[in-house]
């Protein structure tokens, strides 16, 4: 079954039901579990590669899987949900969403790891 938001107004009286509809929300949408994946970087090259497959990435998406790409930028260690897996002109795509921007990785083939390219 689709889980139907509330929206909270102020004033809104919090119940049990409600608070157990909420967590029964947060269990469904966990239910295909969480795939961190890790990039590594290439100073050399300004690229960073994940250390998963683009079809991997994506034939875990289609199980129920929510992918996070775990990343590191000086002392900060953040992650990023994969939000789409695409093919586009010929490179094989992976989109992620995170609070500070997108990143765009790319692979040429469904087997390669995707590469974020800084330059």
């Amino acid at each position: 079954m689709a889980y139907t938001k509330t929206t909270w107004t102020n004033g809104d009286l919090i119940t049990a039901s409600k608070l157990n509809k909420m967590e029964q929300g947060i269990a469904d949408g966990a239910s295909g579990g969480v795939m961190v994946i890790t990039e590594t970087y290439d100073p050399e090259a300004e690229t960073s590669t994940l250390s998963a497959t683009w079809q991997e990435i994506k034939d875990s998406m289609s199980s129920g899987v929510v992918p996070f790409v775990q990343y590191v930028e000086g002392d900060y260690v953040g992650l990023k949900q994969v939000e789409t897996v695409n093919i586009l002109d010929e490179q094989y795509i992976l989109l992620l969403t995170g609070m500070e921007g997108g990143m765009q990785y790319e692979a040429d083939t469904a087997t390669d790891y995707p590469v974020l390219h800084y330059t």
